[in-house]
């Protein structure tokens, strides 16, 4: 059994969506909302990094970021400060359609010593990403230098990267950020033309 715990990041500035992007409505539901459902049957403790207090709707104890400012590597230094299991597994409440499916896999794939990430078309993804507690000075360090690029940390790390690109027929839109309200619409049209 894994020892870690779940933090969704929703404490961002938003600037490209203009307004809170994990409350934010897709197909009649909140972003956030989407994450916190899929959660349901995974046996770890959630928590929701955020500053709005509409958060503590969706049931899960919600923290705020340690450092402002500090963007994701902040979220992820806020989490491992948190946590009290030997890692944290970090979700953006921007990617909402992530599948229990996929988590349980890549929870599975990981263990105490690296950072466990994804990767679909070629690309690596930090979210879902599970992130070991031994990590932690390294994150402060470089919070502190102000070196804030999360995909640089990881690759500077021991790290595992799981592809995913035959996994799941679906992946397309598990890795779809939702950043802009063209993102929000093209996300709806798909759950609309696959539900």
């Amino acid at each position: 059994m894994k020892d870690l715990s779940i933090y969704i990041l929703a404490g961002g500035k938003s600037s490209r969506m203009g307004r809170d992007k994990g409350l934010m409505e897709i197909a009649g539901k909140p972003m956030v909302q989407y994450l916190v459902e899929a959660l349901v049957e995974i046996p770890f403790p959630a928590q929701i990094i955020a500053h709005d207090a509409a958060y503590h709707q969706f049931g899960l104890e919600v923290i705020e970021d340690e450092i402002l400012e500090k963007g994701p590597l902040g979220g992820l230094l806020t989490a491992l400060r948190h946590a009290s299991k030997n890692a944290v597994c970090l979700l953006s409440c921007d990617m909402p359609f992530l599948k229990k499916e996929t988590l349980k896999s890549l929870i599975a794939q990981s263990d105490d010593y690296s950072i466990t990430i994804s990767s679909f078309k070629n690309r690596i993804y930090p979210f879902p990403g599970i992130y070991p507690l031994r990590v932690t000075s390294s994150v402060e360090e470089h919070v502190a230098a102000n070196k804030l690029k999360l995909q640089n940390f990881i690759l500077e790390k021991p790290h595992q990267i799981f592809p995913l690109d035959a996994f799941s027929e679906h992946c397309a839109l598990e890795f779809l950020n939702i950043n802009t309200p063209e993102d929000s619409v093209k996300a709806e049209t798909w759950l609309r033309n696959n539900s």
